[in-house]
Order: structure tokens, then C-alpha cells, then sequence
């Protein structure tokens, strides 16, 4: 007969290799996640890629057709609700694109699975560049620089989010010859960017005006020097 101390230790290693089978079972489907997850995210990328060239291409009813397939087939891949916001834009439906973008905010208002940078970056430039309300526009822009950052989202594409506000922003304000805020945010621009054209032609525009400032200043210092 088998004593109960011999029953307790066969018990314990019945359940230690129980547990040791549910341990290998659990990385085994950790890793087909991670797999299956490459592979959802790389279709996903496909499909909107596909879209963007079609809308390069001036064919945008097939760019939001296929953007829908990826939104209805791949509905955690953000980054296409991006694009069809965007496109809806380029396609002159601004009170459309403005609409979506405010319902991707409130999808996503926590921000864990969303750059809300970018979506804040695009409302600003509805709102400067189609609307042409400065105060609404520069309120986004705001909100879109003190929007934390989505861990899901590459550093990169948080960067060129941020970078795009930059641009934005320097040359709102190089239009409204605010020269030090301009100056300051095409420098901001160019570290991230620096082959910007926009970014360049606002700093060299500020450093001239600038220099033409200090020259005007100078020419009446020494004409209320000379008076008697």
C-alpha cells in the first residue's frame, strides 16, 4: 500500500508538472500572440499603404474603400483612421473629416491605443488652413504638444507629429510677425526636420527681420544722439 506521505508526493509532482505544462502552454500562446499579431499589423500597414497610393492618384473613392476594409477587418490598427480622416480632407469634406477626427478623440480619449498628437494636429490645420480660425487652430496645436505620448506608437511617429506642429506653428506666426515665436518654432522644426523648406524660409525671414529691426533701432539711436 502506498502511505500518505508517498500520496502527498506523488500529488506535488502531479501538480508541479501540471503547472509546468500550463507555464509552456502559456509562452507558447504568448509567442503565436506575438506572431499573430506581426502578421495583423502587417496586413493592416498593407491595405492603408494601397489607399494613400490611390489617393496620390486622385482616386479616393478606392482609397476609402479600401480604408474601410482595413478599419472593418483590422479595427485596432489606428493608423488608418488617421489616413481616412486625412483623406476625407484632401477630398474637400472638411466638416466630414473634422467630425471623424473629433470621434476618434472621444474613441480614444485615454490615449493608450492612439497618437492623439496627430489627431490634435490635424484639427489644427483644419482650422487654420480650411477654416482659417487662428485661435481654435492654435488651441489644437496646443493640445496636441501636451498630449502624452501612446506607448503603442513608435517614438519616430510621435516625433513627426510633433514635428508637424512645429511647422505649423512657425509659420502661423511668421504670418502674424510674431518673429520670436516663429523663430523659436522653426529651430524646433528643423532639429526634428532638417530639410524643411518651410521651416528654413520662416528662420531666414525672422533673422531678417531681425537684423532690420536692430538696423532701425540703430539709425535712431544715432539720429537722437546727433539732435541738439
Amino acid at each position: 500500500m502506498v502511505d500518505l506521505l508517498e500520496m502527498t508526493f506523488l500529488w506535488e509532482c502531479l501538480q508541479m508538472k501540471w503547472l509546468n505544462y500550463l507555464k509552456s502552454w502559456k509562452n507558447d500562446r504568448e509567442v503565436k500572440d506575438a506572431f499573430r499579431q506581426i502578421r495583423y499589423t502587417h496586413q493592416a500597414k498593407e491595405l492603408v499603404d494601397k489607399a494613400i497610393s490611390y489617393r496620390t492618384l486622385d482616386r479616393y473613392d478606392r482609397a476609402i474603400a479600401l480604408l474601410e476594409k482595413s478599419l472593418r477587418m483590422y479595427p485596432r490598427y489606428t493608423p488608418a483612421k488617421v489616413v481616412l480622416g486625412n483623406t476625407l480632407r484632401q477630398m474637400g469634406k472638411i466638416d466630414e473629416a473634422e467630425a471623424y477626427f473629433r470621434h476618434i478623440l472621444a474613441e480614444h480619449a485615454d490615449g493608450k491605443d492612439m497618437c492623439l498628437t496627430e489627431v490634435y494636429a490635424n484639427l489644427g490645420a483644419i482650422y487654420y488652413f480650411d477654416r482659417g480660425d487662428v485661435v481654435s487652430a492654435r488651441r489644437y496645436y496646443e493640445q496636441g504638444l501636451s498630449a502624452p505620448q501612446c506607448q503603442m506608437i513608435e517614438d519616430e511617429g510621435h516625433k513627426i507629429a510633433i514635428s508637424n506642429i512645429h511647422k505649423d506653428l512657425c509659420f502661423m506666426y511668421a504670418c502674424e510677425k510674431r518673429w520670436h515665436e516663429a523663430k523659436e518654432f522653426a529651430r524646433r522644426r528643423l532639429t526634428l526636420n532638417s530639410t524643411c523648406p518651410v521651416a528654413a524660409e520662416v528662420l531666414a525671414v525672422c533673422s531678417w527681420n531681425e537684423y532690420s529691426q536692430d538696423e532701425d533701432r540703430s539709425k535712431y539711436q544715432k539720429r537722437e544722439h546727433q539732435m541738439p
